[in-house]
């Protein structure tokens, strides 16, 4: 038999140009053509059957996968060179197969069993096969009269979305044979394959809604899952079905227009099929028999929730929803593996829960840390985002989508006000927390808490040393007890001798004593005393905070005096009126009212810019003592969480100064301000030959 390469449904020559190596290709230029070996052909029904003789895979050709690199090429061949062929040359059988599989180039029929069918796909495997038909299907819902700009930026973020949901999409056990070749089909100039949840920050009017509706309407009729696959949780419950009935829109649209119903048929699907459809719920059924997928509009009550138990689940604007609604209900679902998580929102408010998750996120991205991936989609660059100039910059223009104007944002900035501008910046360019928000700059904060080496040299010199030891209690049902203790050096440093945050709640006063009281101790084994305990007066300054209970300050200033006795220390207290004519409790402790708290901001600040300020080598730390099983916390644990509190006090919409957010506590960093403010003001005293400041305690 002279070799006739018509016989094959590729041509010889493009399956060299692609080096293609698949079973089926290799078995028909080896055995088929070299050895003259014949296809044992039978027509049943709409379906062709191959059994290959070298071959124990049963092979059916219903279509071109379009992911294979013949795909174009088959669909662009012009028919007339199988018509001008003579039917003398090749059997009627092989005619029949050319001819049919040119004429219905991407799938001659509808098998009832779909999965079946896969199963015996020869040049796709089953996985491919779903993902290249969730891709055309993406791109169909693409071209919907009301959403059928493109823009890259949101492309990609579908990719990103596929990704994450790939098991949802080909199955969960597809996925963990095939998923090594799944990932570059998606992209194949990135690596998406450490994707799992994806947090998308972006500004108004971008797409988002659109994006996250189209993906969720392919999802609904396209995924093997089936059950309560999604569920859409938002600031409220008309806002998440805001975007559930905007992927109703899509599968209405596919199922009404007989154009896209002809464009799903020839990729070898079924149209869907609603089952179910209320304000809350839609149910479809799609490629897969008795498969039915439920999409959910879900309430924002963490109540009304518990119970819920979607496979993926769809967060809209999540950077309004209270952290009560994160914490207690959302973030715990993550515990079951292959759950998936998409929360999309535009920029939260500074010091909102959120606000202080992305920041985490952002840093464990940047230790290839992808359980969460933060993509800011923002208008602004890098650079001018650090130098706090948002509504200059002009480097990333280009991003802008094509159904906005540039010249619009340019009319619109010139009539916002000025002290509007940062909710301009984070609406309409995606700006997260600008910098100048904070009263303490993350650069300078970090160079003298973290990256300049410890102080070593023992600052006690002189025949008398003063110690001044601030606390600020808990003021809340659970909350945090802040604790520092610092020296001055005689050049004028500040040194930071010890310092120490306990969570502990506000009645628990015996255990509030031990943590002070083992923190004095602790004081007093640090090498820099023991040297001197014998040559040296220490005199301890006990700075306590009493705006929530005096009692509690009370008890905490007998508890500091014990300790001291013992460790052989003189307890001072400056505060009576006779010095002090406001802001204190007489001969006890001090008030934290808005005023001295600038005070003690700025009086930190300017230290900390003349680089006075140090951190002591071997500084105390002190942990919940009044726990058996307690271990103190490192130093350097601790002086994360004093940079990190600090860097965070910034004036709140209220008019307020604080360094609490959503998620932290300011307790450590109000510790360590009121002793840099009070300290200053009890050294001027004495400084100025007031006697009567230092008045010792019996």
């Amino acid at each position: 038999m002279e070799t006739n390469w018509k016989h094959c449904l590729f041509n010889t020559s493009a399956l060299l140009k692609f080096k293609c190596t698949c079973a089926f290709h290799t078995w028909l230029f080896k055995t088929r053509h070299t050895n003259d070996n014949h296809l044992n052909k039978d027509l049943i029904g709409k379906s062709i059957l191959l059994t290959a003789p070298e071959c124990s895979r049963i092979l059916h050709f219903q279509t071109i996968s379009p992911v294979s690199p013949f795909y174009n090429s088959v669909q662009e061949e012009d028919e007339s060179d199988v018509d001008s062929e003579s039917e003398t040359d090749f059997d009627c059988g092989e005619d029949m197969l050319w001819s049919t599989h040119k004429k219905r180039r991407i799938t001659t029929s509808l098998l009832q069993d779909k999965v079946q069918e896969e199963k015996r796909l020869s040049n796709t495997s089953v996985g491919m096969l779903r993902l290249a038909r969730f891709i055309e299907v993406l791109n169909i819902l693409g071209t919907a009269p009301w959403a059928c700009m493109h823009f890259s930026i949101n492309e990609s973020m579908i990719s990103r979305l596929i990704a994450s949901h790939l098991p949802l999409i080909v199955g969960t056990s597809v996925w963990e044979k095939e998923k090594g070749s799944l990932y570059p089909i998606i992209d194949a100039h990135e690596d998406l394959s450490t994707t799992q949840n994806v947090v998308w920050i972006t500004n108004r009017q971008q797409g988002k809604t659109s994006t996250l509706s189209k993906f969720l309407a392919a999802m609904s009729f396209m995924s093997p899952c089936g059950g309560n696959l999604f569920c859409v949780y938002s600031t409220n419950l008309d806002r998440a079905q805001e975007v559930t009935r905007a992927a109703k829109k899509y599968l209405y649209w596919i199922i009404s227009d007989k154009l896209i119903n002809e464009k799903i048929k020839k990729l070898g699907l079924d149209v869907p099929v609603m089952k179910q459809d209320n304000e809350r719920a839609f149910a479809v059924s799609g490629q897969y028999d008795n498969v039915v997928n439920t999409i959910i509009a879900r309430p924002k009550s963490p109540d009304s929730c518990r119970g819920d138990a979607p496979r993926a689940a769809i967060f809209d604007e999540i950077g309004f929803v209270s952290a009560d609604f994160w914490y207690k209900f959302a973030y715990p679902l993550l515990q079951i593996s292959k759950r998936v998580f998409t929360c999309a929102t535009t920029p939260s408010p500074p010091g909102s829960f959120f606000s202080v998750f992305a920041d985490k996120i952002i840093s464990r991205n940047g230790d290839n840390d992808f359980f969460f991936k933060l993509i800011n989609h923002s208008l602004v660059c890098p650079r001018c985002y650090e130098e706090n100039k948002a509504e200059q910059c002009v480097h990333k223009l280009g991003l802008i989508p094509p159904w906005k104007s540039l010249l619009r944002f340019t009319q619109m900035k010139r009539l916002v006000p000025a002290k509007r501008m940062k909710d301009y910046q984070a609406e309409v360019f995606g700006v997260m927390q600008p910098e100048g928000s904070r009263y303490f700059p993350g650069k300078l904060v970090d160079s003298v808490l973290l990256k300049r080496p410890l102080f070593e040299k023992n600052p006690f010199t002189k025949n008398t040393h003063d110690i001044f030891i601030s606390v600020d209690p808990a003021s809340h049902h659970r909350s945090c007890m802040g604790i520092s203790a610092l020296v001055y050096a005689p050049e004028g440093q500040i040194i930071i001798f010890g310092i120490a945050s306990v969570g502990v709640e506000k009645c628990e006063a015996m255990q509030v004593q031990m943590v002070c009281n083992s923190f004095v101790h602790r004081l007093a084994q640090h090498v820099w005393i023991r040297q001197r305990i014998r040559t040296t007066t220490f005199k301890i300054h006990p700075i306590i905070e009493c705006n929530n209970n005096e009692i509690l300050a009370q008890s905490i200033l007998e508890s500091i005096k014990s300790a001291s006795l013992a460790c052989r220390f003189i307890t001072m207290n400056p505060f009576t009126k006779i010095h002090f004519g406001t802001d204190i409790t007489e001969n006890l402790g001090v008030w934290t009212t808005d005023r001295n708290k600038l005070a003690c901001i700025q009086q930190l600040y300017g230290a900390m810019l003349d680089g006075r300020v140090f951190v002591a080598k071997g500084a105390c730390t002190v942990g919940e003592t009044y726990r058996a099983s307690n271990i103190p916390p490192s130093l350097e644990s601790q002086r994360e969480l004093l940079s990190a509190q600090l860097k965070n006090f910034r004036d709140l919409p209220n008019g307020k100064v604080s360094g609490k957010d959503a998620n932290t506590e300011d307790d450590l960093g109000m510790a360590v301000l009121m002793n840099a403010y009070w300290s200053y003001c009890i050294r001027a005293c004495i400084a100025n030959g007031n006697i009567r400041m230092g008045i010792e305690l019996p």
